[in-house]
């Protein structure tokens, strides 16, 4: 009955517009946040709590594949 009919591909490309997306949503969701803590830090002489947030982090790992799929692409680019 489907003998015409030709395998179907279910394998997807590697997409990296996901990593932007990930980036413009941080820019405009936390960028604000971000800045009054690093204004805040700078004004009370304290260390960088951003810094120390980013540090305590652990990724996902859907994260680390984001993140693995965003350099894996930026490496076939030539500056």
């Amino acid at each position: 009955m489907l003998d015409d009919v030709s395998p179907l591909k279910l394998r997807m490309e590697p997409n990296s517009d996901f990593y932007l997306k990930t980036e413009n949503w941080l820019r405009r969701q936390a960028g604000g946040t971000m800045k009054m803590i690093a204004l805040a830090d700078g004004t009370l002489g304290r260390d960088s709590t951003l810094d120390e947030i980013v540090s305590n982090a652990e990724m996902s790992s859907r994260q680390q594949h984001m993140l693995k799929t965003w350099l894996g692409d930026m490496s076939d680019v030539v500056f």
